[in-house]
């Protein structure tokens, strides 16, 4: 079995900064309102009959599109902030618990050493060494497994958002 603690995934893990998500989350939702707003005041503007004239007439044509494709936007930015939001609470308890199974392994593996002239203690220092080091590795694969579903979730509204520009 591969040391966990040497795993890179390890080092993402540990690294991570749970309230660094929880602030991408709120500026995608951000982004996601004021998608929103633009798009409302792009409809009002366009079917605004206060405002008469040719400009007026081109500029209601200028719009033609846009706000639709604000919505898509703005469904894409939501999507990310949900994916984020959904994906922030379950780093935070990987995080903790991995630190403290890693934390409680690498004491596990100095009593292991140092058990050396008994070998009953040593077989059952070795033995919580076993048990700690696959509960490392389950915590790093669930880590895998939700970084892999916040990035799905990002990669689909991504394609769902994605508009071609205006002149293309």
């Amino acid at each position: 079995m591969v040391d966990p603690l040497s795993d890179p995934r390890a080092a993402d893990l540990l690294d991570a900064v749970a309230e660094d998500v929880t602030a991408l989350a709120a500026a995608f939702r951000a982004a996601a309102d004021q998608s929103e707003l633009t798009a409302a005041g792009l409809q009002a503007a366009q079917h605004d009959g206060t405002w008469a004239g040719s400009a007026a007439d081109r500029f209601r044509t200028a719009i033609g599109r846009l706000p639709g494709r604000l919505a898509r936007v703005r469904a894409g930015y939501a999507a990310v902030a949900d994916a984020l939001v959904a994906y922030e609470p379950e780093l935070a308890r990987l995080r903790w618990a991995f630190a403290h199974t890693a934390a409680e392994l690498s004491a596990a593996r100095s009593r292991a050493g140092d058990a050396t002239a008994d070998p009953v203690a040593g077989e059952q220092h070795q033995q919580e060494v076993i048990r700690l080091t696959r509960r490392a590795a389950d915590l790093l694969d669930e880590f895998s497994a939700a970084r892999r579903g916040c990035r799905d979730a990002i990669a689909a509204a991504q394609h769902g958002a994605v508009i071609r520009p205006l002149g293309a």
